[in-house]
């Protein structure tokens, strides 16, 4: 119910909130989004398969369209071939005309779109597609928003299933935000509960009890729903990272409470105040340490510029310690108030892989040798590692925005764009500044990717072709600038030209589509642009990139940063506990080793199966590292108080093993077992993180079954001690 509850708390995140509210480029772009107000524009392309449309099915099509999206509160225009006019200009008259009239192509506004102005404004040049551009208000936001892109898509998929051989593909910023909201939704909808369900198939596997069954989902709900609301108090809603962090909390709830159930089902006799007295001896110790090491490496994310990850960060490190304060304070009060006794009906089930351990702990050399071995592809891997983010490429290939992102690339050759603002010392429209920005197109047209430029400078040159063409042949070249001049100075006045040319400002707006997303191709588009801008003829123009793509660079130049900060913090915080612990420097030495192997792991098979780095490595790093630690904790300490109880040191190595690899083996396989859920994601970072937590969980668990006794056996303290 609680999960069902937080998909209607969902809304659409703004791309500022990828940043924190005082960073100074998120305060840049806030700026020029009020300016501009780029964000709120959504593209519709609309492709018929196997033929091509008439004027009229355009013109029907179209206006259905335009009318039905005028009806939602929000929507603040929609232009297509159906409404757009071109321009004409004949005998000193200047006039507006429709491409299309009483259903028919008008044959001048075919020609029209022959000018590089129209290039791939309604459609790719081609007859069996045209675009609709949709532009939002800007009220749009929170709950309004919400609903709105809901009835957008809702009547696309309406239209869909009226017109089975076309096609409509809704792009642009809006669209992302909408399946990233579908996505939480159905995250919260069904992948929860599933979850939950298969949490409650572990546990009563494990203890074979419903009596127990009933209390680990006590302290799991109050955790999760303790989360919840720090979730809404802070961002008033639910986003991908923040639904994720709930999804930990559950997960890493269940280790406390697997080691206090398997210990206190131990004492049959006894009172229950004397067994939660004996189960505290044993497990609360290793327990807080374990809490504290897995809340530092969730709370060394608070640090990351990404604001949905420093969120993400604060978070899973309340759960975390949530969910020990509930486990030991909480439920051991409850359980002696009403006086619960539980019985088992099986004994908990024992993992009967003594021999094998026994035989590695006693042969540590070919221990090194298997791990060092596996290290070399790693390794490898790691070195093939690249820096990337691909803003359209979150999801899988078979779904709609996926789809989409395909057939934009194909039909308009188009997927990013670079916004650049250009302004002058002096009027920035005057005749030489003008050939400047005329110019300087004509070089960035030759960077590579891009495809083409949407650009003040564009409309000033259609509206000097078709003045020209329009004019007398005699027409002097001074009179034809007059007439631009006029024209121009006409149409700005009525506003058209807002999206380009800002008077108060003196500036001038550049879009530079691009054919690609990636951020390392928009990283070299944007050092050529630098490039040119240092160049001697543009000296006088002060060119700023401006808008998503500075938010998007910002985050791709800090990711490695990020990764160094969080993961150092976590790497020295969780040494020294070590070393508070165990007093010894070598010891704390031989702990993290095999603790690191797993975050090798990550890199190396990242590297081996091409994928990029993004800010995921972050959340990866630190998840894997800050639960890793956990059974290298329960085992030393367990392992050094048999040394301390006067136990040699091959015997004390043997007992640690038998006396916490039930609760070790029994943590780690609800941990793993649970991840799966997040394959049901349609969203690429939920199903990585999944697979790569699987993965380094289960080498983190041999590493300090096989790794951490051979090490210690051959480098650690002598059997004397």
């Amino acid at each position: 119910m609680l999960s069902v509850y937080l998909s209607t708390k969902t809304h659409p995140h703004k791309v500022t909130y990828l940043l924190r509210a005082d960073h100074p480029v998120r305060l840049a772009y806030e700026k020029y989004e009020k300016k501009y107000n780029d964000e709120n524009d959504l593209y519709l392309l609309v492709v018929k398969e196997k033929s091509v449309f008439t004027a009229g099915e355009i013109s029907s099509l179209g206006r259905e369209i335009r009318r039905e999206f005028g009806n939602y509160r929000g929507v603040k225009s929609v232009t297509s071939f159906e409404n757009a006019e071109y321009m004409t200009f004949s005998k000193n008259t200047f006039s507006m005309q429709g491409f299309i009239a009483d259903k028919k192509w008008r044959e001048e506004g075919q020609k029209q779109l022959e000018y590089p102005h129209w290039y791939h404004t309604f459609s790719d040049g081609e007859k069996d597609n045209f675009l609709i551009s949709v532009r939002l208000t800007d009220i749009v936001s929170g709950k309004l928003e919400k609903k709105l892109l809901t009835e957008l898509f809702s009547y696309i998929d309406k239209l869909r299933s009226q017109n089975e051989n076309i096609q409509f593909h809704f792009l642009g910023t809006k669209a992302v935000k909408y399946h990233f909201l579908q996505e939480m939704i159905r995250n919260q909808q069904v992948i929860t509960p599933l979850l939950m369900l298969l949490l409650a198939a572990l546990i009563y596997l494990l203890f074979k009890s419903f009596y127990v069954l009933f209390w680990f989902f006590f302290v799991m709900f109050i955790g999760y729903a303790g989360t919840m609301i720090l979730i809404i108090i802070c961002e008033k809603g639910i986003n991908p990272y923040s639904g994720m962090a709930l999804f930990f909390v559950l997960i890493v709830s269940t280790s406390d409470l697997i080691h206090f159930f398997s210990n206190y089902l131990k004492f049959q006799s006894g009172s229950v105040l004397e067994k939660i007295k004996l189960t505290k001896e044993k497990v609360f110790w290793p327990c807080l340490l374990t809490s504290v090491t897995t809340a530092i490496g969730f709370a060394s994310l608070i640090g990351n510029e990404m604001a949905p990850v420093m969120f993400f960060g604060i978070y899973c490190t309340f759960g975390s310690l949530l969910c020990f304060v509930l486990t030991f304070y909480l439920l051991p009060a409850i359980l002696e108030l009403f006086k619960f006794e539980v019985k088992l009906a099986r004994e908990i089930p024992k993992f009967k892989i003594d021999k094998v351990m026994n035989y590695f702990i006693n042969h540590p050399k070919r221990i090194f040798y298997l791990f060092i071995i596996s290290l070399f592809p790693l390794i490898y891997g790691a070195t093939q590692l690249k820096i990337d983010d691909d803003f359209y490429n979150k999801f899988y290939a078979s779904h709609p925005l996926s789809k989409a992102v395909k057939v934009f690339e194909k039909r308009m050759n188009y997927l990013g764009s670079i916004d650049l603002i250009i302004n002058t010392k002096d009027r920035v429209l005057n005749l030489e500044n003008r050939k400047k920005l005329k110019s300087l197109e004509e070089e960035l047209i030759k960077i590579p990717d891009v495809t083409f430029i949407k650009s003040f400078s564009s409309i000033y040159q259609y509206i000097e072709k078709v003045v020209s063409l329009g004019g007398a042949k005699t027409e002097a070249s001074s009179e034809i600038e007059k007439r631009v001049d006029s024209i121009f100075n006409l149409l700005n006045n009525y506003q058209l030209f807002k999206s380009f040319y800002n008077l108060e400002a003196n500036e001038v707006k550049s879009t530079v589509f691009l054919k690609t997303t990636s951020s390392k191709d928009l990283r070299a588009v944007l050092d050529a642009i630098k490039g040119l801008s240092s160049r001697e003829e543009f000296s006088n123009l002060s060119i700023r990139p401006m808008g998503f793509v500075t938010i998007r660079t910002t985050l791709l130049e800090k990711i490695i940063g990020n990764f160094l900060v969080s993961f150092g913090i976590s790497f020295v915080i969780i040494f020294f506990i070590f070393l508070l612990i165990f007093k010894s420097f070598k010891w704390a030495a031989l702990a993290m080793l095999p603790n690191l192997y797993p975050l090798l792991f990550i890199a190396g098979l990242m590297g081996l199966f091409g994928l990029s780095i993004e800010g995921n490595l972050v959340i990866l790093v630190c998840i894997s590292f800050a639960i890793a630690v956990d059974d290298t904790i329960h085992f030393l300490w367990t392992f050094q108080k048999n040394l301390k109880e006067g136990k040699g040191h091959q015997t004390s190595l043997n007992l640690a093993f038998t006396q916490t690899s039930s609760a070790l083996l029994g943590t780690t396989l609800v941990f793993v077992l649970s991840f799966p859920c997040f394959f049901l994601a349609d969203l690429k970072l939920f199903i990585q993180i999944g697979g790569f937590v699987m993965g380094a969980l289960i080498l983190a668990l041999l590493a300090d079954f096989l790794l951490l006794p051979a090490l210690f056996q051959y480098f650690g303290p002598g059997k004397s001690e």
